[in-house]
């Protein structure tokens, strides 16, 4: 299977099954998802694991996108749809409707929980900003994330789909990977994988960038599939106490109403400790009836939007003192993180 590699860049495919060995913890070894039938993937699904690994030191400082503006990104991968559909596993009568480009519907991916989402026929765009409110204009797409003509901007997981039928890339996150956008171009049948370093110095040996090909027949599968990509079931069981139910559903404070995004360490710490001592609507319905209570601290103690990192400016220490200090006066800490 050829596909495009970009200089100094090589690609190792990993082993699964996902449910056996989760991401961080792969093997390289030479096994496609489709050999493990019996390891709890979804029916109908094939696909493959593949590692990206910075080379040449040098190639780093060529930060431009093919398909982009400038703006921090370096691409490590480009394939036809053909390309892709041949590495996803994907049975030959599939690919002869995946072939007309006419047919497909394009999920790019948004960069946050805000940006734009939805699939796109022929001849649809995205817009690259969504208002929401007057006294706030969101930047909702990556910085520097101008594509040309014909190109769509996606992030961290895109699908093409006919009917039931999913094609679908699926970048890891976190373990200090950086970001993953992708290039999509309808009438060139071409995608391009690039990750979004602003700044960062890669040493020889890195790893750039993990991501999943697969295909998968029908929504249900999909969703499975990318259940087991991203090994979140855990996190969603010890969140199970949110939906509550009777007199244990909670409540709670939530940074955004009162200050949007002109927040910081100190005035947080200030709201935390009047929510107790003021008669308040929390307090009345939730505090002095000992009912569950969040307190969440919502956009600002970041970067940027898109940015996930503290702004140490408003947060000198960090946000894990600020969650230890709302734990230890008895509420459940919360964090808006819009990241996909």
């Amino acid at each position: 299977m050829s596909v495009k590699k970009f200089e100094g860049i090589s690609c190792t495919e990993l082993s699964l099954p996902l449910e056996q060995a989760p991401l961080e913890q792969a093997p390289l070894e030479q096994a496609p998802l489709a050999d493990a039938s019996l390891a709890g993937i979804p029916p109908g699904m094939t696909g493959v694991r593949l590692q990206y690994t910075m080379d040449d030191e040098e190639r780093a400082t060529r930060t431009e996108s093919p398909a982009a503006g400038e703006g921090g990104a370096i691409p490590v991968e480009k394939w036809t749809f053909a390309e892709l559909m041949a590495l996803s596993g994907m049975d030959a009568a599939a690919q002869t409707v995946f072939a007309e480009a006419g047919n497909l519907a394009i999920q790019p991916g948004g960069w946050q929980s805000w940006s734009a989402g939805w699939e796109l026929v022929a001849g649809e765009t995205l817009p690259t900003k969504v208002r929401f409110i007057p006294e706030l204009l969101k930047q909702t797409n990556r910085e520097g994330d101008t594509s040309g003509k014909g190109w769509i901007a996606g992030h961290f997981i895109t699908y093409l789909r006919v009917g039931e039928r999913y094609l679908c890339i699926a970048s890891r996150d976190g373990g200090g990977l950086p970001p993953v956008s992708f290039r999509i171009h309808r009438e060139q049948q071409t995608i391009i994988a690039e990750v979004f370093c602003p700044g960062k110095t890669w040493k020889a040996g890195e790893t750039m960038a993990e991501l999943t090909v697969f295909c998968a027949q029908g929504y249900f599968n999909f969703k499975d599939t990318l259940r087991l990509i991203y090994q979140q079931g855990e996190t969603f069981k010890a969140l199970s106490f949110l939906a509550g139910g009777g007199d244990r559903r909670p409540g709670g404070y939530e940074s955004w109403y009162n200050h949007y995004t002109d927040i910081n360490e100190k005035l947080i710490l200030e709201d935390l400790d009047g929510l107790g001592q003021t008669d308040n609507l929390i307090k009345l319905w939730y505090i002095d009836k000992q009912k569950p209570v969040v307190f969440q601290i919502d956009d600002g103690w970041e970067k940027a939007v898109g940015e996930w990192e503290v702004d140490t400016r408003r947060f000198p220490d960090g946000l894990a003192p600020v969650a230890a200090t709302i734990a230890a006066a008895g509420y459940i800490p919360g964090l808006v993180n819009h990241k996909r």
